[in-house]
């Protein structure tokens, strides 16, 4: 489930239908003031007994998740897909060749206003392609789930990747699953590149802990004072290698990592000074904070603001004006020495530069 502005809470679920034992779970979906008492909407309406409360046909096992848009209204639904690969006739035609996922929206104000529930239409579905094309890479990886947590103007994706399915070698990566971090600012548009860097956004135990298998992270993550916790189920087993129920010897497991820092700016080659530029925008704040950590005891920040039409420092906001940054921190102001804050600027078109060395740039906020 997840907050709404609208109803509360609302949530997606799969649901049986009557003749369930032939196909796969619908997609449900229901909304509650408290979190606690809900009610079901009703759906497709019209195309049959058992599929009267579905908002979609399946399948739904795994995650059905409904997250309010960050732009325009409405709310995206997100669940599993299921992509052919190969046409139909040929020899090596698989209909469930490739999992995926996909996004479907309502643009309604209100669930619950009649019709609304049923009203959603398709706006992305896609699978993992990138590396190896449409009609192999599904032997490499697959997108097994994709949950998604809106946070600061943008939406933070949980993709859990299983790695070479149904390989059963020894290999430590051999039909295990994996959690990756994709961003994006649509909602539907997401950078996958960790991915195909192969590089999680946190690793599993050693061989033979509980995690070293199988790992599904938390529909979202919590963030609390200035941390962001991630719970995940972990399983020493493969995804092929399922035990019988109840032996999985299954646990819960939480990572935590500092505010803002699920993924930062680090330079290649750490001691050497690197700039970062932003893109120009109209300062509406007085004051500049920075999550920054130092990677040594020589690492420092500093910052100037430039004039976009001339890429000039402002006067009294260059380079050798900064106050330098030399300590890790997660709420660090930044000052100039003659200029306590921004104040003159308010209003204007600005570009922050940020120099550092030695250190990583987490994020930045304009207060």
């Amino acid at each position: 489930m997840s907050p709404d502005p609208v109803h509360g809470y609302v949530g997606g679920l799969e649901c049986l239908p009557t003749d369930h034992w032939g196909r796969w779970c619908d997609l449900c979906a229901a909304v509650s003031k408290d979190g606690i008492n809900w009610t079901l909407l009703r759906g497709l309406n019209g195309t049959g007994d058992d599929h009267l409360d579905a908002i979609q046909p399946g399948p739904a096992d795994s995650y059905v998740q409904i997250i309010p848009n960050l732009q325009g209204g409405g709310r995206t639904l997100i669940t599993r897909y299921e992509f052919p690969i190969k046409p139909p006739g040929h020899p090596n035609f698989k209909w469930r060749g490739a999992r995926g996922v996909r996004f479907v929206r309502n643009m309604a104000p209100d669930l619950t206003s009649p019709g609304a529930a049923g009203n959603w239409s398709v706006a992305r579905r896609f699978y993992l392609d990138l590396q190896y094309g449409p009609e192999l890479e599904h032997l490499r990886r697959q997108l097994y789930t994709m949950t998604v947590t809106p946070y600061g103007g943008m939406y933070f994706a949980f993709v859990t990747v299983l790695e070479w399915p149904k390989e059963f070698s020894n290999a430590v990566d051999a039909d295990v699953e994996r959690i990756y971090l994709a961003t994006s600012r649509d909602g539907l548009n997401y950078d996958l590149t960790w991915i195909y860097a192969e590089q999680p956004l946190f690793s599993p135990g050693t061989y033979g802990s509980f995690d070293n298998g199988t790992m599904f992270p938390s529909s979202q993550f919590v963030s609390y004072k200035d941390e962001h916790y991630i719970f995940y189920k972990g399983c020493p087993h493969g995804h092929e290698n399922r035990p019988p129920k109840g032996e999985a010897n299954c646990q819960i497991g939480v990572v935590r990592f500092d505010l803002d820092s699920l993924a930062y700016l680090v330079p290649k080659d750490t001691e050497e000074w690197s700039t970062v530029t932003t893109k120009q925008f109209k300062l509406e704040g007085d004051e500049l904070e920075v999550n920054v950590g130092m990677l040594s005891s020589s690492g420092e920040l500093v910052v100037e603001i430039l004039n976009p039409e001339t890429h000039e420092p402002f006067p009294g906001f260059g380079c050798g004006d900064g106050q330098v940054l030399k300590k890790t921190g997660i709420h660090e102001r930044v000052g100039w020495k003659n200029m306590a804050d921004m104040k003159q600027l308010h209003g204007k078109m600005v570009m922050f530069q940020f120099h550092f060395v030695s250190a990583s740039l987490r994020a930045f906020q304009v207060l």
